[in-house]
C-alpha cells in the first residue's frame, strides 16, 4: 500500500470535475473587486464560503468516495462443477 493511499484515502468517480477548482483564483480576483464596499471581516468571509461551495460542488460533481484499504481480509471462490445441480 503506498503512502499517498494512506494518507488520502479518498477516490473520484469522475475526476475530470476537479478541473473546477481551477475557477478559485479567479472567483477571488472577480469577488475582491466587486466586494470592495464591505469590510475586511465580510469581505474575507464572503470569499471563503463561496471559494468553499465552489470546491464542494466541483467534489460532488466528481463523485468523491472515501476508500477502506483492508490488508487483513481473505476471500475465496468456491464453483460447484459436478453435474448433480443444472
Amino acid at each position: 500500500m503506498s503512502i499517498v493511499a494512506i494518507a488520502f484515502p479518498l477516490d473520484f468517480q469522475q475526476p475530470v470535475w476537479l478541473w473546477l477548482c481551477l475557477l478559485i483564483p479567479v472567483l477571488i480576483l472577480a469577488t475582491l473587486r466587486s466586494l470592495a464596499g464591505l469590510d475586511p471581516v465580510r469581505r474575507v468571509l464572503a470569499v471563503t464560503l463561496r471559494c468553499t461551495l465552489v470546491l464542494l460542488l466541483a467534489c460532488c460533481l466528481a463523485g468523491i468516495e472515501r476508500v477502506r484499504r483492508n490488508d487483513d481480509l481473505t476471500v475465496i471462490f468456491l464453483m460447484d462443477r459436478s453435474h448433480s445441480v443444472e
